[in-house]
C-alpha cells in the first residue's frame, strides 16, 4: 500500500483487479499497530500492477486511527 490518504490509497498488486470491484481491506501499518479495517473500498482505477482504491466505509475508531497515522510525522506530540 502506498500514498495513503483519508479517502483512499494506491495499492501495488501482482493480481489484476477490475475497476468498480468492491473490497474489504485490512491495512496493516506496522507489526505493533493494530490493523485498520476498511469495511468497503472501491477500485477506481487500475494500471500496470497498481490500483487506485477509494475508502467508502470505515468505523469511527478506524477513521481516528487512520488520521493519527497519516498525520503522525507532522504531530507536535
Amino acid at each position: 500500500i502506498c500514498d495513503v490518504a483519508m479517502t483512499g490509497c494506491r495499492l501495488i498488486s501482482p493480481i489484476p483487479v477490475p475497476v468498480n470491484t468492491y473490497l474489504e481491506l485490512w491495512l496493516q501499518i506496522s507489526p505493533t499497530v493494530p490493523p485498520i479495517l476498511v469495511e468497503l473500498a472501491g477500485v477506481r482505477w487500475a494500471g500496470d500492477r497498481e490500483l487506485g482504491i477509494e475508502f467508502l466505509a470505515l468505523r469511527r475508531e478506524h477513521i481516528v486511527k487512520l488520521k493519527e497515522i497519516i498525520e503522525w510525522p507532522f504531530s507536535t506530540e
